[in-house]
């Protein structure tokens, strides 16, 4: 065998026995968080709020057709704000009036890694709202039926529930990140004994 494969066999037998195994989303739980506040809370948050967990797995804040009407439009975006709360007060990450508590965030979250953390920094969140938010505001604005003071309010709508939904949603989807990577590398770093030790 060429040398260059005693390294790169190791990769592509890693990423396939990585993609033979299949961990379920509550058992990545708690691998992310053992150790940490939240590998009690967040599993009982997320069965607490499972319409919440909809809303997370859900790509679309849209109803059907090209420029819904308005009044309906409103209604389900309020539902789904108050839906996309559940998880966020059930941790006690968000206060009464909707804002974060950052106390209660860093309490629940020093322990994870740092990846995880990195990820639900300001920045990250903030990210990951401007992302969600640009194309809906665009297909708002391309919408002539819609007065400037309901565009607004629409906008600050989808902003709204964006912020809520990539709060809990980054945190997610940073633990499975984590651990797929964590189980790549230990897969990599036994083939790659077995095969040169």
């Amino acid at each position: 065998m060429h040398w260059a494969m005693y390294l790169i066999f190791p990769s592509l037998m890693a990423s396939q026995a990585s993609a033979d195994i299949t961990i379920g989303s509550a058992a990545i739980i708690q691998l992310c968080t053992i150790g940490s506040a939240l590998q009690d809370k967040l599993p009982a948050a997320l069965k607490a709020c499972p319409k919440d967990a909809a809303v997370l797995a859900s790509d679309t804040l849209w109803l059907k057709g090209k420029c819904p009407g308005f009044k309906g439009f409103l209604k389900f975006l309020k539902k789904k704000m108050t839906e996309s709360s559940c998880l966020g007060k059930q941790l006690g990450w968000l206060k009464d009036d909707g804002s974060l508590d950052q106390l209660m965030i860093t309490a629940d979250t020093v322990m994870l890694s740092p990846n995880v953390t990195a990820a639900i920094s300001a920045d990250g969140l903030k990210a990951c709202s401007i992302k969600g938010l640009n194309p809906l505001e665009a297909r708002v604005k391309k919408c002539k039926k819609y007065k400037s003071p309901q565009k607004t309010k629409l906008i600050d709508a989808f902003g709204t529930i964006l912020d809520k939904k990539c709060l809990i949603g980054t945190l997610l989807n940073a633990c499975h990140g984590f651990i797929e990577s964590t189980i790549l590398h230990l897969i990599q770093t036994v083939l790659t004994g077995g095969i040169l030790g």
